[in-house]
């Protein structure tokens, strides 16, 4: 079954692919299900105790990533190491020692033996009673929210399913965008409108309780361990569907007890018993939020950079208000809490925010809506001619436009010249990897990691380099650098174009295995995303001076 959020070739920012996942999901569910009905006529006295997924077949799995676990056998630019360059997600462990700020929870659970501190929360609205825990400094939920809202739901319309899982809700629900417990999520509701949120948010968890946000996710996920173990730590020990005759469920050290609930889509039901969803107080982009992910096939937790659709329904586990840093629930924590809370990918990658003292050069901002200093070149591509506008950043120089060179495997938007004379070409990986003009290269993550550094960090490097104006949105950039990325869209495997006006992507030199590559992803808000994605997809190319 393959997941809808965390399958690399998806993109949050286009519901039509999502539709176009979904429709394929849907026929194989049907085949699927004709092939089980032939198998159990024909194997219907074979009986076996063990707990068995609907499938089990990685080449359609529900935790499908671009993690496999292979070697890239791409080398660096730089003579100074053959070491692949790390991808951004390959430091992203949240695991801490004895020196971090975040408290280290003692594991308190065993197949025997339970010593967590646990206690109780009456829901004033409903009188539904929930078992709490404290794991670290925090204290959370022990079980699933189950307070009925009107758009709420249970897994498979049963009734049941919200007594054993809790009940699923969209996002706008999470946040209670109607006001009506606060006003701290109001308006947060609508799929593909920006909110702003104060925190934290109470959204729609019991008094004294709050929808948790991106740091406290990411201070539980240290606290158990780090997120490369997470999973494991936090998932109940029964519930979860084996995978390739691996147990699928967790080890429950802390008491946290995560369920498989699996989620509500646009049409239907997916994933109950191999994968657990929970939602943040934090919106990624208009379209979706981040959620926190675990899954039967392996032990790390996962908080999604694409991320599910605010219109799907997932699970909600509230964490308690802290009394020493908000009186009530509907107040902000401090006086700077309105600000979006960092995601935890953000402060475990190697993309840092640089000081004065970082190794990285800092560039200095050198263009405005009316001056620009930047120092510029040209390059001349040897091959046909053209020529392209390059611009120093720091110690590095780049192509300050896409790259425009005719290869196999390339293509213009919708197939349109007038897209390539605007954007350049959209570029499979393979045709990218040797694109570059003579002297230049496609540059490996190590590279964009060092630009995004050198442009203030990845919080803010998204809007710095975008260009000043070409998005369908107000949200252009402020282009500081003469970077200039402009909002090209992309191509997907099935020759289908998406987001031109909206998303400006470009590929790496770094694979991750046979099937995958890691690309920048500058798309809307100010944040600049590595992630990674099908080698097949079509994206820009941007070359770094050798």
């Amino acid at each position: 079954m393959t997941n809808l959020w965390c399958h690399p070739g998806l993109r949050s920012s286009s519901p039509v692919r999502q539709a176009q996942d979904r429709l394929w999901r849907g026929s194989m569910h049907l085949v699927f299900a004709l092939f089980l009905a032939f198998f159990f006529v024909a194997c219907s006295d074979n009986d076996s105790d063990v707990t068995t997924p609907p499938s089990n077949d990685s080449s359609s799995s529900v935790c499908n990533d671009c993690e496999d676990g292979s070697s890239s056998s791409v080398t660096p630019q730089s003579s100074s190491s053959s070491k692949v360059p790390e991808p951004v997600e390959g430091s992203s462990s949240s695991t801490i020692s004895s020196s971090s700020p975040v408290t280290l929870a003692t594991p308190c659970k065993t197949e025997t033996v339970d010593s967590c501190e646990y206690g109780e929360l009456t829901d004033d609205r409903d009188g539904k009673k929930y078992k709490t825990v404290k794991i670290g400094d925090q204290w959370w939920m022990a079980e699933n929210l189950n307070y009925e809202t009107g758009s709420s739901d249970c897994f498979s319309y049963g009734n049941p399913n919200c007594v054993k899982y809790g009940r699923l809700y969209a996002w706008g629900d999470a946040m209670d965008s109607a006001g009506t417990w606060s006003t701290n999520g109001k308006g947060c509701g609508r799929f593909g409108k920006d909110c702003s949120p104060i925190y934290p948010v109470r959204g729609i968890c019991p008094n004294g309780w709050h929808l948790p946000d991106t740091t406290e996710w990411g201070t539980l996920l240290a606290a158990v361990g780090g997120r490369e173990i997470a999973g494991k730590k936090l998932k109940s020990m029964s519930g979860w569907y084996d995978y390739k005759g691996e147990k699928g469920g967790g080890t429950d050290d802390f008491g946290f007890s995560a369920l498989p609930a699996g989620l509500l889509g646009d049409d239907g039901y997916y994933d109950e018993g191999e994968a657990a969803y929970f939602w943040s107080s934090v919106q990624r982009r208009s379209l979706d939020a981040y959620e926190v992910f675990l899954c039967n096939q392996w032990d790390k937790a996962e908080m999604s950079k694409f991320t599910g659709s605010k219109d799907y329904l997932i699970s909600v586990r509230c964490i308690k208000d802290d009394a020493s840093k908000s009186s009530s629930s509907v107040t902000p924590q401090s006086s700077s809490s309105s600000k979006v809370p960092e995601p935890v990918e953000e402060s475990s990658s190697s993309l840092v925010e640089p000081s004065s003292s970082s190794s990285v050069t800092l560039a200095t901002p050198c263009k405005t809506d009316s001056t620009d200093t930047c120092e510029y070149g040209e390059l001349v591509d040897d091959r046909n001619g053209q020529a392209y506008k390059t611009v120093k950043i720091g110690d590095q120089w780049w192509m300050a436009e896409n790259l425009n060179f005719r290869t196999d495997s390339s293509f213009c938007y919708n197939d349109s010249a007038e897209y390539c004379e605007k954007y350049g070409r959209l570029y499979m990986w393979g045709a990218a990897s040797s694109a570059c003009p003579s002297g230049w290269h496609l540059p490996d993550t190590t590279e964009w990691k060092t630009l995004i550094n050198a442009v203030g960090g990845q919080s803010t490097a998204g809007n710095v380099l975008k260009s000043m104006s070409g998005r369908n949105s107000s949200d252009n950039g402020t282009d500081d650098f003469g970077f200039s990325a402009l909002p090209t869209g992309y191509r997907n495997e099935d020759g289908d174009y998406f987001d031109e006006g909206s998303d400006p992507d470009f590929w790496s030199s770094t694979e991750n295995g046979n099937s995958y590559a890691y690309h920048m992803d500058l798309g809307s808000g100010d944040y600049a995303y590595l992630g990674c994605i099908y080698k097949v997809d079509g994206f820009s190319v941007r070359c770094v001076k050798d």
